[in-house]
């Protein structure tokens, strides 16, 4: 039996994020959902059990989702990160928003590279 991985999804497009709530949930991860970052650190705070993975928005109101990590991390270190974002590499590298070693999936993307991309920052093998 496969183990269900944790995902705490933080956009701020309340469409984007139903929409990745429902596809995540359909490939069968347990989901906790946040429109904001300051949400996300409360929920990480507070969630009991393990959080796998953070799929995030680089760029949102408030907390970056680079800024939102980092304190996420410092009360769940080893938790891993996916950032997503429709704003271009090199800016955000530029900016500082982003390291070139950063996981990045660039928006559009499909859902069969969200599912790649994710199996391989989770380390979870292909059926």
């Amino acid at each position: 039996m496969v183990e269900t991985k944790t995902v705490l999804l933080v956009e701020d497009d309340a469409s984007v994020l139903r929409l990745l709530s429902r596809l995540l949930r359909a490939d069968g991860y347990a989901l906790l959902q946040a429109a904001n970052g300051k949400e996300a650190i409360r929920i990480a705070r507070d969630f009991q059990e393990e959080i796998h993975l953070v799929v995030t928005d680089v760029i949102m109101p408030e907390l970056s989702g680079k800024e939102l990590f980092i304190e996420i991390e410092a009360v769940r270190p080893g938790i891993k990160v996916l950032y997503i974002t429709g704003y271009p590499e090199n800016i955000l590298i530029h900016n500082g928003s982003l390291t070139l070693k950063d996981p990045l999936l660039p928006k559009p993307f499909s859902a069969d590279a969200l599912r790649r991309k994710m199996r391989e920052i989770l380390e979870i093998p292909e059926v």
